[in-house]
């Protein structure tokens, strides 16, 4: 049976890389799945990581995602001086 590894990226909010491997067995996809969810998360730069593993059937078998392809809005200062009440 084969396997499909597909992956998606975004640094800094940028725009989203992709890929789809094919493997042979499954014992591959996964230590593909791992090796790219592992490099995802050591990457500070990383705003959204997603990788997942199905079967030619369809079948996941594993999916994992952080993160967000949103940026977040800017934090309004507070004023930190007394108002005199």
């Amino acid at each position: 049976m084969k396997y499909f590894v597909i992956e998606a990226a975004a640094v800094n909010y940028d725009a989203i890389a992709k890929a789809i491997t094919e493997k042979e067995d499954r014992d591959s996809a996964l230590m593909l799945f791992h090796q790219i969810r592992a490099s995802q998360l050591a990457n500070k730069d990383l705003t959204y990581g997603l990788a997942e593993v199905i079967d030619e059937a369809g079948g996941m078998l594993i999916k994992e995602w952080s993160g967000s392809t949103v940026e977040p809005e800017p934090v309004p200062e507070i004023n930190s001086e007394p108002t005199g009440e």
